[in-house]
Formats: C-alpha cells, structure tokens, sequence
C-alpha cells in the first residue's frame, strides 16, 4: 500500500542496495584506471602533502552539506505532517520528492557537467592571479547552462501538469497527479537562480574558499526554513502544501542567487551582472513563441484522453523547441547554436554552417 511507510526491512533493503551499487560502480573502474598505468599503494608519508589546507576547506564544505541537509529535515517534517493529515497518499512528501527529482534533471544533465568542466581552468585562472579570467569563465559557463536551464524551466511551468499526467498519472497516483505537477510548475520558478547560485559557487571554489559559500549557504537555509514556515500555514488545505513548500524553496534561491552575485562580485570586480540580466531577457523573449503554444496546448488537453494529452506534449515539446532555436538565432544567441550543435553532433546531423558563434556577443 502506498499510503504505508515503509518497513525496517524494505529501508535496509534499499540502504544496502544502494550502496552495493556504488562499490559495484567503483570495482568496475579498477581494471580501466590500470590500463591507463595507475596504481595503487598505501602511503603513510603524509607531512607535507597539502593535506593540512584540505581540511580546512574540506571543514566548511561539510557544514554546508550539513546546512543543507537541516534545511531538508524541516520540510520533511513539514511535508510528513501534512501527509498524515489528509486520506491517501500524494499530496505531501510524495509530491514534493518526486516533483523535485524531475525538477532537478536538467540541472544535473547539463549545468553540474558544466561546472565541473569549468572547475579546473577557473582554478589554474585564479592561481596565476588572472581574476578577470576567472569572471569570464564563470560567466561563459553560466551562459551555457542558462541558454538550456532557462527553456527547461519554462517547459516545466507551462507543461507541468500534462508531463506528470503522463509520467504519473497511473495506477495509485491515477487522481493525484495534479499534486505533482502543481508541485513540479512551483519549482520551475526556482530553476535559474539555482543554476545562477550553483555556477557562482564555484567561483568561489576556482578562488579556494569554502568558507563564503558555507555563509551564503546559512542564508539560503535560514530563508527556506522562514519561508517553508509561512508557505505552511499560510492555509489549512494539506493538498496544497507541496506546491506552497516548492514556492519557498524557489524563493530562498532567489534570494540566494542576488546574494551570491552581489558577494562574489567583492572578489570578481569585472564579474558584471548587466551580461547576464541581458541573456536572460533574450533566453525568456526566445522562449516566449513556444511558451504560449505549450500553454495552449495544456489548456485544451487538460481533459482529454491519455493518448491525446501524449500527442499534444510531444507536439508541444517540438514546436516550442523549433521556435526556441529559430528565436535564438535571429536575436544573435551564440550559446543557443553552440547547444544546437552539440546536439547536432550526437544525433549525427552536421550543423548549420551559418550558426557559428560570434565572439563579440560572449560576455
């Protein structure tokens, strides 16, 4: 039964299996990272290895996991009460976590790969003293991952509740999907100013301090826990309460993304915000063609067959897409037919010759 939490034993289950999978993950690594002359041997000769300056970044990063996690933990109780306070399962925590699992995808699609990639070069930047360098880089990562974050947000909001009658509107959640794609749409608010926080922090990372983003971290939690404290009692209907907790994540973030800005800017003096409010204004105006069409197609097939709502998203998705890159284009979006490319390139089609980027527009 859904509606049931589960046993000591589905949890050990589950605990277990997990982790089994992650030694299987690493095990499976050994014979290609030997092949490659790497090997492997205890070394007790640790003075003077650097491993002092680790820790002491490595300390603040562990209060910001543990930060974050607090922040969790009162949602989830905030959550949990209201899943205990209505009949059936769907409106409360269940919402809530599979909303933000789909919510989350993009992002770790495409920005963590982003950032990851963009880690090492900001580093060697910051460690030869080119803070201007450091800036661009983390402005063209940010570039990068807004031109894909900033459509899949909108196609979250507009297309919120046909992709969750799709994906979860069967079996037990045959009558509470709606829950989720409310939850899902709430979220979508949120996406940018957490890709804007995300790439900023590592920044921060590129300059060796751990301790900032742990302070900003505070900040973000202590305007989550406020505002997931308001969001639930601001009323009585334990239905809503996924979407409303959504909606205070989506602002902590927020609020976190112009704090981050404005304290990494003290460090990056050339890190200026005028580039990115402009992409951002052209990524929405972009947009805005296959927005509409998706609304619209949302709207007419809210009540319609499961068939005909799967026709209409897929059209949606299409159609908005196709507009999205041909809106990108003419408005000189070198990021967008950087992207176009990319997946050109992996579905085998050669891109356009005529899309190339134009440097002058990279901020």
């Amino acid at each position: 039964n859904p509606s049931q939490a589960f046993t000591d034993q589905q949890v050990l289950l589950l605990g277990l299996g997990s982790t089994l999978g992650i030694v299987v993950q690493t095990a499976v690594l050994i014979p290609s990272l030997r092949a490659t002359g790497l090997t492997f041997r205890p070394r007790f000769d640790l003075r003077g290895q650097g491993l002092g300056e680790t820790f002491h970044l490595a300390k603040w990063m562990l209060g910001y996991v543990l930060l974050t996690t607090l922040g969790q933990v009162v949602v989830t109780n905030l959550l949990s009460t209201a899943t205990a306070q209505q009949a059936g399962p769907g409106a409360g925590l269940t919402s809530y976590s599979t909303a933000y699992l789909v919510w989350i995808l993009p992002h770790s699609l495409l920005t963590v790969a982003l950032a990851t990639a963009m880690l090492p070069s900001a580093s060697r930047l910051a460690a030869a003293h080119d803070l201007g360098g450091v800036a661009a880089e983390t402005m063209r990562t940010m570039r990068l991952a807004l031109t894909f974050l900033v459509p899949a947000a909108v196609a979250f909001l507009v297309l919120g509740l046909p992709f969750m009658r799709i994906a979860f509107g069967h079996g037990a959640n045959a009558d509470t999907w709606p829950f989720l794609g409310w939850t899902l749409m709430a979220f979508a608010l949120g996406l940018v100013p957490y890709t804007i926080q995300y790439v900023y922090l590592r920044g921060f990372y590129a300059l060796e301090n751990t301790r900032t983003p742990f302070l900003l971290q505070a900040a973000i939690t202590a305007a989550n826990i406020v505002a997931a404290f308001i969001a639930a009692n601001v009323s009585d209907d334990p239905t809503t309460v996924a979407p409303r907790l959504a909606l205070a994540y989506a602002f902590s973030y927020l609020v976190g993304a112009w704090l981050t800005h404005v304290t990494l800017r003290k460090q990056l003096p050339t890190l200026s915000a005028a580039p990115l409010v402009r992409l951002l204004t052209q990524l929405f105006l972009a947009v805005l063609p296959g927005a509409i069409v998706g609304g619209a197609v949302s709207w007419w097939t809210r009540d319609a067959s499961l068939l005909v709502t799967l026709a209409g998203l897929a059209g949606s998705v299409v159609v908005a897409g196709a507009a999205f890159f041909g809106m990108a284009r003419l408005m000189h979006i070198p990021e967008a037919t950087q992207l176009l490319a990319i997946l050109s390139r992996r579905s085998g089609v050669a891109p356009d010759a005529t899309g190339d980027a134009h440097p002058e527009d990279a901020e």
